[in-house]
């Protein structure tokens, strides 16, 4: 699944817009009542639009004045596209992410390349500041977020024998998870040995990249993701 992250990731953090810390973990979005404005098909394609606007949830959180669009295309490959405006007279700074779930056969038969010479930010060492070297192989609980980056990353699957390819557009983060067995048996959702067949590699702009919108203005993140099997 995807959940859809807006409009901060992770634990809500004060910034130059707002003091305020209160919330969901990775904000409201992914909980929230989503509006159908249009399924069509476009020749193989089904596309899907949905919209969120201020709810009494948003707006006790201090987020009254927005419309996000999210755009689905499910085809040969599968296009999100998720557009934030800002309605209201005030400068305002959001995080927003694709909270991508992978399903893989062995997590630890999956690689990852596309992040070399990347920067990072540890979550699992104190937020420590690290540069990748590929091929990313997961041994361990992961949680990265990549800065700075607008690259492409392909996951290839040994056991599976196939690659996924992750591409994106207007988006400066990439947060590469996995819980693996610890944490995810402290997980209510899922499965003590889950971790094993996900990964999340999610396109995303959160900490150094999260971005600010003037008045009236508007901010389109779009991911691509395909599938090769051998």
């Amino acid at each position: 699944g995807i959940p859809v992250i807006f409009p901060w990731f992770g634990a809500r953090t004060k910034n130059e817009f707002s003091d305020r810390t209160d919330g969901p973990a990775h904000g409201f979005a992914r909980t929230s009542q989503w509006s159908v404005v249009s399924t069509a098909l476009q020749k193989e394609d089904l596309v899907i639009v949905l919209k969120l606007k201020p709810t009494a949830i948003s707006r006790e959180l201090g987020f009254d004045q927005f419309t996000v669009l999210y755009e689905v295309t499910l085809g040969k490959e599968l296009n999100l596209s998720l557009r934030m405006v800002n309605n209201s007279a005030k400068a305002m700074q959001f995080e927003e992410a694709f909270h991508t779930y992978l399903a893989v056969a062995d997590v630890r038969d999956v690689s990852l390349v596309g992040l070399k010479d990347v920067h990072y930010f540890d979550k699992t060492d104190n937020l420590s500041k690290k540069i990748e070297i590929e091929p990313l192989r997961l041994s361990s609980e992961t949680d990265r977020l990549y800065i700075n980056t607008a690259s492409t990353v392909t996951l290839h699957e040994d056991t599976a024998q196939r690659q996924i390819t992750l591409s994106k557009e207007d988006s400066a983060t990439t947060v590469v998870w996995n819980p693996w067995a610890e944490a995810s048996a402290k997980m209510a959702d899922m499965e003590p040995d889950g971790w094993q067949r996900m990964v999340c590699v999610e396109t995303a702009n959160a900490g150094v990249n999260a971005i600010v919108l003037g008045p009236g203005q508007s901010h389109t993140m779009q991911a691509t993701i395909s599938i090769d099997s051998n």
